[in-house]
């Protein structure tokens, strides 16, 4: 009888033993602190560290039993509710309500569908609910703005407010860069002066003094505008015939205050740098290009016009006879076509063409939107051809000396008896027949000679060669041309 005493005694005392055990551990930062609501979720676990488990399952310890939460003040969110029961809900998660008050949990130990030796009890904790509420959207000047607000750029003070946050003590601030304004007020509303140009964030954070650490936040995106944009001008191309000449030219845009005209060799209004939303005055000695900028109290736009500045008379800037932009005087060419190409610094000028000595077949500008190519062909001597280039001003000018350049094109009969009758497109500089067997000429002619001996017909230079006094057999026609090129072929005399 003793013997059963002590043991129900024993069993009573490891029962009370183990539930004096129980506890209820808080997510970090711990239990002794605010417990935080704004839907905040906060975990909280029941712990007994002398339970070591039940014998009929293999759950760890105090996992194998059954729980019964009570929540005051606040949700549990396993379901939302207040009270949440289950086997094995050893944790559970909770948001506090948005209030100032204390917010009780509660655990109660049960035994379980697989585990009836459960340590029994309750375990009940009480923590401070410290609610911050948020401030309301960003006001500038009592007008709420809830997305990105564009200002326009200057320096007006401005009055920043928020709708009190509740249980709020202090409010931080913060501004976009070069702005001055307070940086922490007991108030919900300050007065702050803006940078004239500087976009950023406005943002405002409520503080409770109780609670370290602890802030709701709002903010607004500032951008600052609107930008000043340049479109076009009156012309992007001007021409200046000579120093006391001006010309009047006019910028467009968008939100602009006037436009920034800059040049290193211009005159605009008498000066190389203009600010002013007025039409300018241009002149010049030189020519070159003027940058146009708009502008406003945001500072300049990002694009920007320019002016090409033509002083003078246009001036042919290159000339090619068949793509080579190399021109010697003369130039030799072939027959029967040549191509000649001009180009100049003005803007779109008219080309104009014309023989002004020599002769040549045809003398054809090439259609177009500057006809600044011609062809010219068929050359019997020598041709002299000027480009022009007109502009308002008046006109440049560039002359081609051509002359074709003696090739060969044919020597005829081959073989021969009597003369061989040479044809070439132009004149050469020197003509010499030599036997196979002798490497001195049998015939040779210069230029005076073949000057007195030539016919020209056709565009073309026929020269006749009597070979009927020199022994037949293999000879070697060289042809020396004015662009120093040598063509040989082959004769046979028989």
């Amino acid at each position: 009888m003793k013997t059963l005493i002590t043991l129900v005694i024993v069993l009573m005392l490891t029962s009370q033993f183990a539930f004096s055990q129980l506890d209820i551990q808080c997510n970090l930062p711990g239990c002794g602190t605010p417990a935080l609501p704004n839907q905040s979720v906060h975990s909280y676990t029941a712990v007994n560290s002398s339970f070591e488990g039940c014998t009929t399952t293999e759950l760890t310890k105090l996992t194998a039993c059954r729980f019964k939460w009570e929540v005051t003040n606040g949700k549990i969110t396993n379901n939302s509710s207040t009270t949440f029961e289950a086997d094995h809900a050893q944790g559970i998660g909770v948001k506090w309500d948005n209030i100032n008050a204390q917010g009780k949990v509660k655990v109660t130990v049960k035994n379980s569908a697989i585990c009836s030796e459960c340590p029994s009890g309750s375990k009940e904790i009480t923590l401070d609910i410290k609610y911050l509420g948020t401030p309301g959207p960003i006001e500038i000047n009592s007008v709420v703005y809830t997305s990105p607000k564009e200002l326009t750029c200057n320096t007006s003070p401005l009055t920043i407010s928020v709708s009190p946050a509740a249980n709020a003590t202090s409010y931080d601030w913060s501004w976009p860069s070069g702005w001055s304004g307070p940086s922490s007020s007991t108030t919900p509303s300050v007065t702050v002066t803006p940078n004239g140009t500087s976009s950023g964030n406005i943002q405002v954070a409520a503080k409770r003094s109780d609670v370290s650490g602890l802030t709701t936040t709002r903010s607004l995106s500032i951008t600052r505008g609107p930008k000043a944009n340049i479109t076009s001008l009156s012309s992007s191309y001007i021409e200046i015939c000579n120093p006391s000449q001006t010309v009047a030219l006019t910028a467009y845009g968008t939100n602009a205050d006037g436009f920034k005209w800059t040049s290193s060799y211009a005159l605009i209004n008498g000066s190389s740098y203009v600010s002013t939303p007025s039409p300018v005055t241009i002149s010049t000695t030189t020519s070159g290009t003027i940058f146009v900028k708009a502008y406003n109290a945001c500072g300049d736009s990002e694009s920007e016009k320019t002016v090409v500045v033509k002083y003078g008379l246009p001036v042919i800037t290159y000339a090619a006879v068949n793509g080579n932009g190399t021109v010697t005087y003369p130039h030799y060419v072939p027959n029967p076509l040549n191509r000649l190409e001009v180009r100049s610094d003005a803007y779109n000028p008219t080309y104009s063409w014309s023989m002004v000595g020599g002769s040549a077949f045809y003398l054809t500008p090439l259609t177009g939107t500057m006809s600044n190519i011609c062809d010219v062909g068929y050359i019997p001597t020598f041709v002299r051809v000027e480009a022009k280039a007109t502009n308002s001003c008046g006109y440049g000018n560039y002359i081609y000396w051509l002359e074709p350049n003696g090739s060969m094109l044919s020597a005829s009969p081959n073989p021969a008896t009597d003369d061989i009758n040479l044809e070439f497109s132009g004149t050469p500089t020197s003509i010499n027949l030599f036997s196979e067997n002798s490497a001195l000429a049998a015939i040779s002619l210069d230029q005076k000679q073949i000057d007195r001996k030539k016919a020209i017909a056709n565009g073309k230079t026929k020269i006749a060669i009597d070979v009927r006094k020199l022994p037949r057999g293999i000879y070697y026609l060289h042809v020396e041309s004015k662009s120093k090129d040598t063509k040989k072929m082959r004769i046979l005399l028989n």
